[in-house]
């Protein structure tokens, strides 16, 4: 029985790679028209330093994001949010830690919110935990019913599964 061989991969590295061997030659100058707003990855803002600035005040400009990390069995689903800062304008990505987590399960839209790194704690695994503390203003906090046992608005992490035995066939 005759099979069918695979096509060559095409080489597209050559094809990257401008005049004289420079990455991105010709489209380095390439711009967008005019009226058009670019929604690239930089949207978002840079990740918080916490520890050059372990204070960071300001509006919540998106909804909660769930962005898979991890690779196999090791992907898992972390939750972020976009804060623009008061006073700068500068967007921040937060992501959700351990100690955030009843904060990211209230967080919404244009909450105006304060966060605090308070350092670390030795939790006794080789990697301390990092304390954060989150806030929201008194009027947003005012919309919410803390005290109340319904589940919060928004899907929890999701969880690495434990990988049992397998039934033998």
């Amino acid at each position: 029985m005759a099979t069918k061989k695979a096509a060559p991969a095409k080489k597209v590295a050559a094809k990257v790679k401008g005049k004289g061997g420079k990455a991105n030659g010709a489209w380095a100058k390439v711009e967008l028209p005019a009226g058009f707003k670019a929604i690239s990855s930089g949207e978002f803002g840079d990740v918080w330093d916490f520890e050059q600035k372990p204070t960071l005040v300001g509006t919540v400009t998106g909804d909660v994001r769930e962005v898979e990390t991890g690779k196999g069995r090791e992907k898992r689903v972390s939750r972020v949010i976009t804060v623009k800062e008061d006073g700068t304008g500068k967007s921040y990505t937060v992501w959700e830690s351990a100690s955030l987590k009843g904060f990211f399960d209230h967080v919404q839209r244009r909450f105006h919110v304060a966060l605090a790194f308070h350092g670390y704690r030795d939790v006794g695994r080789p990697q301390p935990m990092k304390v954060f503390e989150g806030a929201f203003s008194d009027e947003d906090a005012a919309t919410l019913d803390l005290d109340d046992d319904t589940p919060p608005p928004t899907k929890h992490a999701a969880k690495k599964k434990s990988v049992g035995k397998r039934a033998s066939r």
